[in-house]
């Protein structure tokens, strides 16, 4: 697959993913200080599950993001292709018109 992906789009994610990696990496250290603490613990795993949904969504939203801009490039040239085919069948049409009134 050719990826239309911009570099720009790959850092914005990164960084995104990188700042919630952070936040999970400090809430977990401070996790530690609360040993015994069942709140903590589940607010924990919540956190761990948002980061890892996150990351799947914005992994699917920049492959979605590849094949719309696929497409898009795809249809462009059929579109030109079609317009071209187009304007040769009024070409040709008009040529056949005037060959006609020509016999007549």
């Amino acid at each position: 697959m050719e990826s239309n992906l911009t570099r720009g789009d790959e850092m914005i994610v990164r960084a995104d993913l990188g700042l919630l990696y952070s936040i999970l990496e400090e809430f977990v250290q401070i996790a530690q200080l609360f040993e015994d603490s069942q709140e903590m613990l589940q607010l924990l795993r919540k956190l761990d599950r948002f980061v890892a949904i996150h990351e799947t969504r914005c992994n699917d939203l920049l492959f979605f993001k590849g094949k719309i801009d696929d497409a898009r490039a795809e249809y462009s040239k059929l579109k030109v292709r079609n317009d071209f085919h187009k304007e040769q069948l009024e070409h040709f049409k008009k040529l056949y018109n005037e060959l006609l009134d020509s016999k007549l």
